[in-house]
């Protein structure tokens, strides 16, 4: 039983901690691509993340990106860290991005 009971506690710990993460309300000031496929998103919040030309998702988050920059609105930034810096620069932990639609 003890086992058991230990080996739950084990997988509750190690799976609490897949789900941390910050979320952090932002606009798109300006991007960069170039440095050998990496994209570079510059936030008005002061942050910054980038994106290598390896990852799965970056075509769609620089679509949703230049979509949020030339339409003005905002987005969420969602970093894997938990209790992460919004306004920190040069992340590589995005884990997603929302796009906010404008409200009329």
């Amino acid at each position: 039983m003890n086992y058991f009971k230990s080996i739950f506690i084990s997988l509750a710990l190690i799976s609490s901690n897949s789900f941390a993460a910050t979320d952090c309300t932002t606009t798109i000031d300006r991007i960069w691509a170039g440095d050998e496929g990496y994209i570079w998103f510059h936030l008005n919040n002061n942050g910054s993340f980038k994106m290598s030309s390896t990852d799965l998702d970056q075509k769609s988050i620089l679509a949703m990106g230049m979509t949020a920059l030339t339409t003005g609105n905002s987005i969420v930034v969602r970093y894997h860290e938990d209790n992460a810096d919004c306004t920190s620069g040069n992340r590589d932990d995005l884990r997603g991005i929302y796009l906010y639609g404008r409200t009329l």
